[in-house]
């Protein structure tokens, strides 16, 4: 017993300074340095995405619209569809500014091989990932 109190006070000793050094170290302070490059860069636009993906020329992306041209994209769909009326609209696609990265030409817009590339890389099993470090 005494050899045991013994060892708990040299752990005790050992691990206290330790993580009171953790818990007074102050937190990193300002965004990643990532989002720190990437937040003045202007947004991409997506109205050529839009009109190849709306159809029916309605002003409106349906789920089945975004179903056929993309597969299953888990809950994106919804996630976009900020308003929640099934559908989404030029300004929800505008408001979701995707990651410049998507942007693979680099021409400021977003069109439909550049973003079924981009979720492909997200959605699919095995695809090759998203760059990181990258807006």
């Amino acid at each position: 017993m005494r050899l045991f109190r013994g060892f708990a006070t040299i752990v005790t000793a050992v691990v206290t300074p330790s993580c009171a050094m953790a818990q007074t170290q102050p937190p990193p302070s300002g965004p990643p340095p990532v989002a720190a490059a990437c937040r003045d860069l202007p947004r991409l636009d997506q109205s050529a995405l839009f009109a190849a993906l709306d159809t029916g020329h309605t002003g409106r992306i349906t789920k089945a619209q975004w179903s056929q041209a993309f597969g299953s994209t888990g809950t994106l769909f919804e996630d976009l569809d900020t308003d929640h009326q099934g559908y989404l609209t030029l300004d929800e696609l505008q408001a979701s500014n995707p990651p410049h990265w998507v942007d693979r030409n680099k021409d400021g817009k977003i069109d439909l091989p550049e973003e079924k590339a981009a979720l492909s890389s997200l959605y699919t099993p095995g695809a090759a990932p998203p760059p990181r470090g990258e807006c």
